[in-house]
């Protein structure tokens, strides 16, 4: 499995409304979410320094090696 097999939303759910319709909503995509919990973990070191641009970065490194150890198992 690739790290673009991984788009699938990681919390999809619908919303009803009180007349009867229904809106799917896709939610994050596996990525997404393992990015932002590396991006938390990372701010919370206050002794890394980096740029906004370099924490991002930093944090979908961490997420993509996330999901190719999990696409290992």
């Amino acid at each position: 499995m690739t790290i673009q097999d991984y788009s699938e939303p990681v919390f999809p759910h619908e919303f009803k409304y009180g007349d009867g319709r229904a809106q799917r909503c896709v939610g994050m995509t596996l990525r997404d979410y393992f990015a932002a919990k590396a991006m938390q973990g990372l701010l919370s070191d206050p002794n890394i320094k980096a740029s906004v641009n370099e924490f991002a970065t930093k944090a979908y490194t961490l997420a993509d090696a996330m999901l190719k150890a999990r696409s290992a198992e």
